[in-house]
């Protein structure tokens, strides 16, 4: 039974990987869009990456929205969504899931 479930957990964690993923969303305080679709977000990183660590920023900046991933205790973080790059109008500085999850496999592709 340990050598099988040792199996399993290799399955389940392809190589490719990152063992560690740090996803970090910084956002304004302004309005409850922001949050909710911060939550989103959050919910299609643990959907992909479980034992991804999520951490909200919020800032006094009106109409901030970014994304930032850094991987395995890097503590550089890497822009993967800017909200202010595709807004106004403000539904734009929010990224559709499907998006969301192209930019976030693209950055951990060979990680």
């Amino acid at each position: 039974n340990g050598a099988k479930s040792e199996k399993t957990k290799k399955a389940a964690a392809p190589k490719t990987s990152p063992k560690a993923i740090e996803l970090t969303v910084e956002r304004c305080d302004t309005c409850t869009q922001y949050k909710t679709n911060m939550r989103r977000i959050f919910k299609e990183t643990k959907d992909l990456y479980p034992n991804a660590t999520t951490n909200e920023v919020v800032l006094s900046k009106t109409k901030s929205f970014e994304i930032y991933v850094s991987y395995d205790g890097a503590q550089d973080k890497k822009l993967i969504w800017s909200g202010k790059a595709h807004a106004p109008p403000k539904r734009l500085a929010f990224p559709d899931t499907s998006v969301y999850v192209d930019l976030l496999k693209t950055e951990l592709k060979d990680k």
